[in-house]
Parts: C-alpha cells; structure tokens; sequence
C-alpha cells in the first residue's frame, strides 16, 4: 500500500513492450520517460549485458536509479554504475514492507524537481534531435521557471545535465535577441 496521496506509475519492459516491437527504441523511450529507474539486482541481472546497458543509458540521461538487490551478489559482478549507490534490500532474508516503505520513500523524494528534471530532458532532446531550431526553445516564464529549476537542484537530486543546461542558455539568449529584435524595430519605426 502507498501512503495517502501518493500514486506511481509502472512501467515494465515485459508489459510495456509489444511482441514485434523494436525492443531496444521502445526501451529507450521508456527509460526517458520515467522518473526513476528501479534495477531488481540478482546474479543474473547483475552479468547481464542487456541491463548493464540499461544502466548505461539511464546514467546518460541522469536518471536517478534505486536498486533493490533481490537475490544474493557477488559484490565483483555488480556493475560500477550500480555499485556506487546505496541498495534497498528486498531477499528472502529482508521483510518485504521495509524494502517497499524504504523505496516509496526514496521515490517522494522531490518528486516534482525530478519530474521537472525529465519534461526539460525531453525537450531538450527534442531540439537537439531537430538541430536546435529557435521554434522549440523555451519562452516566457518556461524560461525562468527552467532557470529557477536549474539553479534549485535539491543536494539528493539528478544533475542537470549538459545538454539541458545549454537548452536552457540558449533558450535564455534567443529571447534577449527577440527582445533587442523588438526594441530597435520599435526606435526604428518611431
């Protein structure tokens, strides 16, 4: 059970992947997609090659990620990028209501800078996928609100990435130009 009010959506690449689908894209996208990526650790995913990319891939977006160790590892098999943070213990040996209270809890952690921390992500790759065209920057309050998300990153939280910071900059400087454009349009036309 979840504690009032809060609410998770899942995503699970054994329901949320079609048969026939291109495997590999559809897990891409789910993994910008989500907030927080929970890595179930046991000896088999723990050697994987596919979930060693997983790992990889969600490191590269910033993702934060909860590993929940299920099974008994050889501390050597764990990979570097997993092996660097704190584990949720979910064995045999470990009550279940701990394991699922220690992960709600990690998972309402600044919910709302992280959600911020992946719309932005995904716009961002949106702009550089389209080759930075103006029409997809950031206006207005996004602007602001984006550099106030930036520079109010809780200590716990994700770090913004390099490419959300220059979304963001060159988000910034496209309107000073708009701005200036319209200033000496107005001088020129008075």
């Amino acid at each position: 059970r979840y504690p009032e009010g809060k609410q998770f959506g899942i995503f699970r690449d054994t329901d949320d992947i079609l048969p026939t689908e291109e495997w590999k894209g559809r897990l891409e996208e789910l993994i910008a997609e989500a907030d927080t990526i929970v890595f179930l650790l046991s000896p088999h995913s723990a050697t994987s090659e596919i979930c060693g990319w997983e790992v990889e891939y969600a490191t590269s977006l910033n993702k934060r990620i909860a590993p929940i160790v299920i099974d008994d590892v050889d501390t050597a098999d764990i990979p570097p990028l997993l092996a660097r943070l704190n584990f949720i213990f979910c064995t045999p040996r470990d009550p279940f209501e701990n394991a699922v209270a220690t992960l709600v809890s990690a998972l309402g952690t600044d919910i709302e800078w992280i959600r911020e921390h992946t719309r932005l992500a995904g716009l961002a790759r949106r702009w550089q996928a389209a080759s930075h065209p103006t029409r997809l920057k950031l206006r207005g309050q996004d602007i602001v609100d984006s550099e106030l998300w930036r520079d109010t990153r809780p200590s716990d939280a994700p770090a913004v990435t390099a490419l959300q910071a220059k979304f963001i900059t060159d988000s910034r400087q496209a309107a000073a130009h708009r701005q200036r454009y319209w200033v000496f349009g107005s001088l020129g036309v008075a």
